[in-house]
């Protein structure tokens, strides 16, 4: 039953993912044309709101099929916001120093929505609340040194 469980969790996040890749190809062309200051507030922005989606279910006490599914598709969305949010880097006045910093904050988060997605997946709420407070810790800290 857990194997067969995990295994629909498995197909379904991987058709997700293909959706998730698709939306957000079109999303990304849809605002190519943009700054590279608003293409970081759009991102900023989907970010900031998937984390509060995802912030009321890691803390839920118990979590049904449906929210494993929605939690594990807000994670998925996560890994694509943050790999779209260094695309608005090359419009700010950053040293190289900084850039790789912030590159290596964004890919943190990817890290970072990847764990929570294997912790959703195995139903690890403890292991969901440890890794939801290291993304949170992320975002927090690339806000301090990057005040955009």
């Amino acid at each position: 039953m857990i194997k067969l469980f995990i295994s629909l969790l498995l197909f379904f996040g991987n058709i997700t993912i293909a959706i998730n890749d698709t939306w957000a190809g079109n999303f990304a062309e849809d605002i190519e044309q943009e700054s590279p200051l608003k293409l970081h507030v759009i991102y900023s922005e989907n970010i900031q709101e998937i984390m509060h989606r995802l912030s009321l279910s890691v803390y839920e006490d118990e979590l049904s099929m449906q929210q494993i599914g929605k939690l594990f598709d807000n994670t998925s969305e996560l890994y694509l916001a943050a790999k779209k949010l260094t695309q608005a880097l090359p419009g700010f006045d950053l040293s190289e120093t900084e850039k790789m910093i912030f590159e290596n904050m964004a890919r943190q988060l990817q890290i970072e929505a990847n764990n929570l997605g294997y912790m959703t997946q195995n139903k690890d709420k403890e292991g969901m609340r440890i890794i939801y407070k290291r993304l949170n810790d992320t975002c927090i800290a690339c806000h301090e040194l990057f005040c955009f």
